[in-house]
């Protein structure tokens, strides 16, 4: 027992370590990941599986504790939704990092590279720690600029870690990068849209839109403004008294 607990203690001290030493210096630490042997399953469980929790709860608590505030009124997504779109963020994440680690295996050889998708995961895995990082802001809208800052500075690791985890020529790196992240973008875009209707921004705005138009019929209705329905019953009532009042004698 007390085995298992200090090897827990060990493992989520060397993670919190490695994200640290990421953010903070992240050339040589991602020259020190990229000389040691890379698996795609341990820079997965171990790094990026770790770290995508954060903006999928983010998420959640941006859209269903949090909500957005409109003209005074603030509008939450129902749990259920929330916790599905919660769900699908984070499947999302890494099905898109697993789609930028096989282009970037792909292209490999086009830029004088190692095609191997394990250090192509573990690229793809502890470049994007600052973004997974950052993306904590976008539970509160009014901080979404820091998780954009975030988002930067883990295409400039990204842009380090190529020929140091590619092997590929330095020369080319820019052009390797630039492919890369325009293919990826792509693709994302395209998985985006086939789960768009579920994803926590979709489910989101659509009940933030409902929310928004139900407290705008309530607030006309308790300015003494009739429904559609009612104004035209009450029209054509007006009509047939005036009728009846010029056709008496």
């Amino acid at each position: 027992m007390t085995d298992s607990k200090n090897s827990m203690t060990s493992t989520s001290s060397s993670f919190l370590q490695r994200v640290k030493s990421l953010l903070f210096s992240p050339r040589q630490t991602l020259q020190a990941l990229a000389d040691a042997p890379c698996s795609a399953r341990e820079a997965l469980t171990g790094h990026l599986m770790l770290l995508a929790l954060i903006p999928a709860v983010a998420q959640f608590i941006g859209s269903s504790v949090i909500g957005i505030t409109l003209l005074g009124t603030t509008y939450r997504v129902p749990f259920f939704k929330g916790l599905v779109g919660m769900v699908l963020t984070y499947v999302l994440i890494l099905a898109g990092a697993a789609i930028l680690a096989f282009i970037l295996k792909t292209l490999a050889p086009r830029f004088s590279g190692e095609p191997d998708f394990d250090r192509a995961m573990s690229l793809v895995a502890y470049s994007g720690t600052a973004a997974m990082v950052a993306a904590i802001f976008t539970a509160f809208p009014w901080l979404t600029l820091l998780a954009t800052i975030g988002g930067i500075y883990s295409l400039y690791m990204f842009y380090v870690g190529i020929p140091l985890f590619m092997r590929s020529n330095p020369a080319k790196t820019l052009v390797y990068f630039l492919i890369s992240v325009v293919l990826a973008f792509i693709c994302n875009m395209a998985l985006g849209l086939l789960a768009q209707p579920f994803s926590a921004q979709s489910l989101s705005e659509q009940h933030w839109r409902s929310q928004v138009e139900s407290q705008l019929r309530h607030d006309k209705l308790a300015e003494g403004e009739l429904s559609p329905e009612v104004a035209k019953t009450l029209e054509w009532l007006q009509g047939m008294q005036k009728h009846l009042t010029e056709s008496q004698p």
